[in-house]
């Protein structure tokens, strides 16, 4: 009997151990989970796309989510380039497993784990608390409009190191 209850607790731990590190980025949502303000958010950005900042067109219908990246795409994969160079806002589409800062990290958003405060910044109308995102979430990437000044306070809230300089390999939002 004593084994028996040893075997259990031990299955039990090594269970609670795999969830906390499973769940330590985001915790996924069910339907339930997500409230009625975010379904009906969610519904609405998909029915009529993401409208960017300062009056700019939401997606046009030719544009897709791309599976892979999460950002919105064009006809083609270089006139979506051309437009996110041009300034406009990207969306992003949270998928399971996702945080802040693994999505500031993506080599196609970032490539700056640190700059995950830009976009909580620029979501903070659907992100209630940082830790908090869900699967089928669309967030703003914001590419331009920021200075660099920004861009070192952001890093320096998220806890970089000195100096609060970007990485060379990192794509900043620009100014």
């Amino acid at each position: 009997m004593k084994r028996r209850n040893a075997l259990y607790w031990l299955i039990a731990f090594i269970m609670s151990l795999t969830l906390i590190f499973a769940g330590a980025c985001t915790k996924s949502a069910t339907v339930k989970d997500v409230g009625a303000e975010q379904q009906a958010a969610a519904q609405k950005d998909s029915a009529a796309g993401v409208q960017g900042a300062a009056g700019q067109k939401s997606m046009s219908e030719g544009q897709k989510v791309s599976p892979e990246s999460g950002a919105i795409t064009g006809e083609s994969k270089a006139g979506a380039k051309g437009k996110a160079a041009a300034g406009k806002l990207e969306t992003y589409v949270v998928k399971k497993g996702d945080c802040l800062w693994t999505i500031a990290k993506k080599k196609k958003i970032y490539n700056d784990p640190f700059l995950w405060t830009v976009i909580y910044d620029a979501n903070k109308g659907k992100i209630k608390k940082a830790n908090l995102i869900y699967p089928g979430q669309k967030l703003k990437i914001p590419r331009s409009g920021i200075t660099m000044d920004a861009i070192k306070d952001a890093r320096q809230k998220a806890g970089a190191k000195k100096p609060y300089l970007p990485p060379a390999a990192a794509i900043v939002p620009k100014s």
